[in-house]
């Protein structure tokens, strides 16, 4: 995060999703996620390129989310999860805008 290296931060916002997913035992649906996901992960990239990276908000969400799970609330850990992907997903049309030629619009 020091260096500003995007795509380091990227790998290891992944590495630490798929940690979490270790924690829940969840690596099945981890494993098909990672089958399965190149959209979002692009999608993911683009909105990094669209609007920064925006450290310290997901830095926040990151400390929060691990806090609620160190706690043992999975209320909190669920509002946190959630909230940290409608944030990224409401602001699609800045993504889609930056990126136009990358999506499809109207019915597929």
């Amino acid at each position: 995060m020091g260096a500003h290296d995007q795509r380091a931060f990227f790998n290891a916002d992944n590495r630490m999703h798929e940690e979490l997913y270790r924690i829940a035992g969840r690596q099945r649906a981890w494993a098909w996620l990672e089958e399965t996901n190149l959209d979002l992960e692009r999608y993911r990239w683009l909105h990094v390129q669209a609007r920064g990276m925006g450290w310290g908000s997901i830095l926040d969400e990151h400390r929060e989310l691990v806090e609620a799970v160190a706690n043992h609330d999975p209320e909190e850990a669920s509002y946190v999860t959630v909230h940290h992907l409608h944030v990224m997903l409401d602001e699609r049309d800045e993504v889609i805008s930056a990126f136009p030629g990358y999506f499809v619009q109207g019915p597929c």
